[in-house]
């Protein structure tokens, strides 16, 4: 059992720094593979350095409004491989999210062998259950981070926020990395500082860098002790799923060593979802 609570741990704090907002720097580190255009439109191109103008057009990009209500109604499934930060254990996993806003989600976690289940967990308004390894169903406290929403939705919350917000965006000079041409936008929160890269072709996210607590329960002495690392995440091989692009590609890093390589397997925008789908789960 000790060893599906580390996986999950790692799959669940990849997903924290796959979304959450904070900071870094930037080396020429090649990206996932280029962009599919398949059922995309002709791409909008970013002129001028108008930090406003550059996040509405990755909101358009991504699909505006059509994205963000198809978004709060979704099926994902997906690989991770996973590596455990400390211990170098490479872990592949298929996650299927369901998620039904604005108060519930579903996460069932299999092994890619053979499919046995390593974890479901289920947040139903204010329940939240969880069944490790197919044995007793434990009931949990709230997560800390909004999981009733997938990752994209999140980003584009953030951006729509920016647009509304008087807090100090700084544009940097376009980037070249691996052929692209990227408008960095770095913002500054207290301490903290992230930088998003946007492809100037396409609109799209390309690349976020953040600064992140090493450890999700450290102190903030700790922190302070040991400092921020720093954590970047790729985006890459965007397709179109019914008028939402999405990343089909997520590798993140930390200080430079890769803890979640994400790939989506498939999409689906469900009218409404089985009764019993955000029950709470059956014990074995």
């Amino acid at each position: 059992m000790g060893i599906y609570k580390n996986i999950w741990l790692c799959i669940s704090l990849c997903l924290v720094l796959g979304c959450t907002d904070q900071t870094p720097k930037r080396g020429d580190t090649a990206a996932p593979e280029s962009e599919s255009s398949a059922g995309s439109k002709t791409p909008t191109t970013i002129n001028g350095n108008d930090p406003k103008e550059v996040i509405r057009r990755a909101i358009a990009a991504f699909g505006g409004d059509t994205a963000r209500n198809k978004l709060k109604n979704c099926r994902l499934s997906a690989r991770w491989v996973a590596t455990m930060p400390g211990v170098g254990v490479d872990n592949t996993v298929i996650i299927e999210d369901c998620f039904c806003y604005p108060d519930k989600w579903r996460r069932t976690a299999r092994q890619s062998v053979d499919g046995a289940e390593m974890m479901l967990s289920v947040l139903n308004g204010n329940s939240h259950w969880a069944r490790i390894a197919g044995k007793k169903v434990q009931e949990l406290p709230l997560p800390q981070v909004d999981m009733r929403k997938p990752a994209i939705l999140l980003t584009l919350d953030r951006l729509a926020s920016l647009l509304e917000s008087q807090q100090e965006i700084v544009v940097g000079a376009d980037k070249q990395i691996a052929g692209k041409t990227l408008i960095p936008l770095t913002l500054t929160t207290g301490q903290c500082q992230s930088t998003t890269y946007f492809d100037r072709a396409t609109g799209l996210i390309a690349i976020d860098t953040k600064n992140i607590v090493p450890n999700m329960h450290s102190s903030p002495e700790t922190w302070k002790k040991e400092g921020p690392v720093e954590s970047e995440t790729m985006y890459g091989d965007y397709k179109n799923f019914e008028g939402v692009m999405l990343p089909t590609r997520m590798i993140v890093s930390q200080a430079g060593k890769t803890v979640l390589d994400m790939s989506i397997l498939q999409v689906e925008f469900p009218s409404k979802f089985d009764a019993h789908t955000f029950d709470k789960p059956d014990e074995k």
